[in-house]
């Protein structure tokens, strides 16, 4: 991800004379009119995008190896059983990755981080391997517990480097740096380790496919697990929403917030324990899933007007159809074998998002030059 760092940093250094932080340069709409089509595209996706949404719901719930019968048994039992929780589990992990994700590139000034990236979720997954190694059940809330528990640990680094190191990523005249990338990175791949150790030791057989489980998967998911994991998201969703008023006043900078009497700690704490919540019941469910969230991000933050609440409900949108669409694609491609939907996210994600910010660069040269 450092390659996409440079291009951000190329952006907002052709475009103006002082380096700007993401956050600065989301709020001035840096050239997303010319890399989009401007204002009737952000009108289009309003209505394409819930429709296509909701099309890809249906197209997941009914497009398969086993035809199309209800009045068919083995359907019946194919659509209620077997799509119908991996359908509904796949629109709740993109709402939650999503949101997640905006919040944390918001609250650390970072256009490309993630909770992926940051450790965040592979903490989260490796509370749910724990869960599962006490014995509790899968998709259960206990298990979402121990996801939000190990999720609060991956937090830990950033909470303190994003306050005391530097005021990294959070000075309005900072730069972007990759220290708390670093950090992030490093404190995932240990979460990583334990997680493949943990794996191994798992006695049921049915949960030694964990370790594809990890890459990003709904392939374990049942009525009840995604019953949980819906109730979650709507809860965790709405809380985002009424909370993102407050967040986003961390765009008014440290000066503007100290004089206004607002403690940019007590923001920055806020907003990152709300993304391990909201990663936690991402992860606890499928995984994690690469590049879903800031894909998704950086598409809302081209598409979408720039207020707080519209980013996370464009980036709801974005992500939930892309994980629709990859979740079918990943039954459907190889079957009867199944890939993990984490490995076609990345594979559709990667290559899309440099082409996405390479268009941006163009754009603010262009603009620079006029």
């Amino acid at each position: 991800l450092f390659p996409y760092t440079t291009l951000f940093r190329s952006v907002s250094q052709s475009r103006y004379p002082r380096r700007l932080s993401a956050i600065e340069l989301w709020s001035q709409n840096t050239s997303s009119s010319q890399v989009f089509g401007g204002a009737r595209m952000k009108k289009s996706a309003l209505v394409i995008l819930p429709i296509a949404t909701l099309g890809l719901f249906c197209f997941s719930l009914f497009f398969g190896r086993f035809g199309f019968d209800l009045t068919d048994p083995q359907f019946q039992f194919v659509l209620l059983e077997l799509r119908l929780p991996r359908t509904l589990a796949a629109v709740g992990v993109g709402v939650t990755a999503a949101m997640a994700t905006v919040l944390l590139q918001i609250t650390l000034r970072n256009s490309v981080a993630e909770p992926g990236l940051f450790g965040i979720s592979a903490f989260a997954s490796l509370g749910t391997v724990i869960s599962l190694l006490i014995g509790f059940k899968f998709g259960s809330i206990e298990s979402w517990v121990f996801a939000v528990g190990l999720s609060l640990v991956g937090i830990t680094p950033l909470v303190w480097a994003a306050n005391r190191i530097s005021r990294v990523s959070v000075q309005t005249r900072g730069p972007v740096t990759t220290d708390l990338a670093v950090i992030g990175v490093a404190f995932g791949a240990f979460a990583l380790a334990l997680l493949g150790i943990a794996s191994f030791v798992v006695p049921d057989s049915r949960l030694r496919s964990i370790a594809l489980w990890a890459f990003g998967s709904l392939s374990l998911q049942t009525n009840e697990s995604a019953t949980t994991l819906i109730l979650l998201a709507i809860a965790l969703t709405a809380v985002s929403i009424w909370a993102s008023r407050g967040i986003g006043r961390l765009a008014l900078g440290a000066a503007t917030l100290q004089g206004l009497g607002i403690s940019r700690s007590t923001l920055i704490t806020a907003a990152l324990i709300l993304t391990a919540l909201l990663s936690a019941t991402s992860a606890f469910a499928a995984g994690s899933i690469g590049f879903l969230g800031l894909l998704s991000a950086t598409l809302s933050r081209f598409v979408f007007p720039r207020t707080l609440t519209w980013q996370l409900v464009g980036a709801t949108l974005f992500s939930a159809s892309t994980l629709l669409l990859a979740d079918v694609l990943a039954r459907n491609l190889f079957a009867p074998l199944e890939l993990p939907v984490g490995l076609l996210t990345s594979a559709i994600g990667a290559p899309l998002l440099v082409w996405i910010l390479s268009r941006s660069v163009r754009a603010s040269g262009i603009s620079s030059q006029n």
